[in-house]
């Protein structure tokens, strides 16, 4: 592989004897993982390259200066750099069980968006293109702290549970009813998880998520709840499942919310100074669980057998929709 220090308009290598040039003005993306350096053409050919002890970044700086269109850098879930979207993550780069990648850029997984300044509208719409919201917020949710407008995105409106006092945390909740609430928090919880995946409500709901998304050619689709933990994250664990990606790696992205949220929970903290013995109810409803996230795994494994049977009976996929799914989204 061949650099110079000002850019690399080109990347020569050896394939197969023979000499082989890449013009990295046909090149969408570049990313390192694990040592290497993967190169992403227009059409979706992948290369790697051994960084032999490079600094990546140097190399992004180099190929930004030849393509400055092309995106650098894999998240693989982790949070965007946003202004005031503590939440909102580009599942780029999280690798399915066969090696592929999903692509940056196209699917972002996201909280309230009510929060964002200026300067995040303006990345979402310019850098990642963002031409789909799907919003599974209830109304009651949606009234209090509408979704901002962006232009070039539809806007749907997938509740994905019926309205309950869940609802009030949008609202502001004075603090008395938020403490009513936290007593019994655990068991609300752990009916969610398990109404998100079985309630003919929840069902709906992710069959039309699936259906956007696989109408949706262009651009990103940008799908968020108000936390961007619970329903989101359903969301997530099916769309991911559906792609390839492993359980273990699906457990990683949704537990990565707890890292992203904490300000909000110590802000929460602070506020139940007079009611020390509720904090550990405060976990309950604002973490992130492996044991929710299971429950939800396990009620569809006694309704439908599997996830897999989910996908093709609960949500009316079939193996067409899963594999137009994977060329749309995976490189």
């Amino acid at each position: 592989m061949n650099e110079n220090n000002q850019a690399l308009t080109s990347i020569t290598f050896n394939e197969d004897g023979h000499e082989k040039t890449i013009d990295i003005k046909n090149v969408n993306w570049a990313f390192e993982k694990g040592g290497m350096l993967y190169v992403v053409e227009n059409d979706k050919k992948i290369y790697t390259f051994e960084l032999s002890g490079k600094d990546a970044e140097d190399i992004y700086e180099s190929l930004k200066k030849a393509n400055p269109d092309m995106i650098v850098g894999a998240l693989m879930g982790k949070r965007i750099g946003f202004e005031k979207l503590a939440n909102t993550r580009d599942l780029g780069g999280i690798q399915t069980k066969d090696g592929r990648f999903i692509r940056p850029h196209r699917l972002i997984r996201s909280g309230e968006l009510h929060t964002m300044s200026k300067n995040d509208r303006k990345r979402l719409e310019k850098d990642y293109d963002v031409k789909m919201v799907i919003d599974f917020r209830t109304e009651v949710e949606r009234v209090y702290q509408p979704d901002p407008i962006m232009l070039q995105a539809a806007n749907y409106h997938v509740p994905a549970r019926s309205a309950s006092s869940l609802d009030s945390l949008a609202g502001g909740s004075r603090l008395h009813m938020f403490t009513e609430m936290l007593r019994h928090a655990k068991e609300t919880m752990e009916r969610l998880y398990e109404e998100l995946v079985v309630s003919e409500q929840g069902l709906k709901a992710y069959r039309r998520f699936f259906e956007l998304l696989l109408r949706q050619e262009n651009g990103s689709v940008l799908w968020h709840c108000t936390q961007g933990k619970d329903r989101t994250g359903v969301a997530t664990m099916l769309l991911l499942s559906a792609l390839g990606v492993s359980k273990d790696e699906i457990m990683k992205d949704y537990l990565q919310t707890n890292i992203y949220l904490k300000a909000q929970k110590d802000d929460l903290i602070l506020k139940l100074k007079d009611h020390k013995e509720l904090v550990k109810d405060l976990d309950y409803l604002y973490d992130a669980s492996a044991e929710y996230m299971n429950i939800a795994y396990r009620c569809i494994a006694q309704n439908f057998g599997s996830v897999e049977n989910y996908l093709h009976e609960g949500l009316e996929l079939d193996d067409e929709d899963i594999e137009k799914l994977k060329d749309r989204f995976l490189i």
